[in-house]
């Protein structure tokens, strides 16, 4: 099975070849989530892609993240999905949904959160 990590809600700092291409902390100086939160309900937006991939044929690790995102409704695009909600509703429900995808045989899932402004 593969092996996953996944830290939400943390700026963590990048290992091997990737770490020279990253930048820890937000681009006006916080250096965490909480720092970047104080606001309540503050709007976010997640993008993810589940590998393995076949073009017109989601297979069950696609179908099993999709379900673990309620009750956030998916905007399911032809090459990914996207949910948008309060910042922690979308990173619960991404924490869902990724550990639904993997047990389902995912080998990869790519997220890229953003904040709404």
């Amino acid at each position: 099975m593969p092996m996953l990590d996944v830290m939400f809600g943390e700026v963590v700092p990048l290992r091997g070849a990737a770490a020279g291409c990253g930048r820890r902390g937000f681009s006006d100086g916080r250096s965490n989530l909480a720092d970047a939160t104080e606001e309540k309900d503050l709007p976010a937006r997640a993008e993810f892609t589940v590998e393995p991939f076949e073009e017109g044929n989601p297979g069950p690790h696609v179908q099993a993240a999709i379900e673990a995102l309620a009750p956030l409704e998916p905007d399911i695009g032809p090459f990914g999905t996207a949910v948008e909600g309060e910042i922690d509703e979308v990173f619960s429900a991404m924490g869902n949904a990724v550990r639904a995808a993997m047990d389902a045989g995912a080998t990869r899932v790519s997220v890229n959160m953003i904040m709404i402004q």
